[in-house]
């Protein structure tokens, strides 16, 4: 799923999301899994601060207010390995990650310079975000760097209705 946090002037959290957007060019700010557990309970798996998280979705639903966008994989298209995503359950959030993406994204998307950021620099090996979740859970091999707004256009993938959550 694709989404972002619906701004909210008085919320820290939503300016960021905001810029997010703003800065990557993207309608989205975060990327999470929606599945089906063995007992057939509905889970989401997301990279957040301070960790990835394996959380009911009725939980997930009721956390914050935001718009989302269903993505389902075509299983054809891609190796999707459930498993090794749910593996990462526990794994620290990757704070610095962001920073670096930040700082590949205003080289490259707005200055058009510097190199392409397609690995993990600085000792945040031992970390993730969210977007590399998704990359992992579809068994994409990491090159170069993927945000949220990479997974609205990418193929193999169909988009279902847009819908809101949590409370307004």
């Amino acid at each position: 799923m694709l989404e972002h946090t619906v701004w909210k002037w008085n919320r820290p959290k939503t300016w960021f999301s905001l810029a997010l957007r703003v800065f990557t060019c993207s309608r989205y700010s975060h990327v999470s899994i929606d599945y089906t557990n063995e007992q057939g309970e509905r889970r989401v798996l997301e990279a957040v601060w301070p960790k990835v998280h394996d959380i009911p979705y009725e939980e997930w639903e009721q956390h914050a207010h935001r718009r989302v966008l269903p993505r389902q994989v075509d299983a054809l298209y891609y190796s999707v390995n459930l498993s090794a995503a749910l593996a990462l359950v526990g794994k620290r959030y990757g704070l610095m990650d962001l920073v670096e993406i930040f700082l590949n994204v205003f080289r490259t998307f707005w200055f058009c310079f510097g190199r392409t950021w397609n690995q993990k620099d600085g000792g945040c090996e031992n970390s993730i975000y969210c977007s590399e979740l998704g990359t992992v859970l579809l068994g994409i091999q990491q090159q170069g760097v993927k945000l949220p707004g990479h997974f609205e256009f990418m193929g193999g993938m169909a988009s279902g209705k847009e819908f809101e959550t949590g409370p307004v």
